[in-house]
């Protein structure tokens, strides 16, 4: 593993919900993810869990392309 310098170096783990994870091999990221954290912690580093959410949809992005996505809700988790 890499020689991490704790006190300049920051974690930060941008969400990592079902429906980002399920994207890829959800197991690996998820267990990379956990054994990174617990690395941070053992030294005291900074660890920073990123939630990206959207307020009223107006602050969403709006990446321009063919054709517009298909309607429908998020799941709850």
């Amino acid at each position: 593993m890499l020689d991490l310098d704790f006190g300049r170096t920051a974690l930060v783990l941008i969400d990592l919900q079902c429906g980002i994870v399920r994207a890829f091999d959800g197991n690996a990221v998820v267990e990379r993810a956990a054994r990174l954290v617990k690395r941070f912690r053992d030294h005291d580093g900074f660890i920073a869990f990123v939630n990206v959410d959207f307020h009223d949809g107006r602050d969403a992005l709006a990446p321009p392309c063919d054709t517009p996505a298909a309607p429908g809700l998020r799941p709850p988790d």
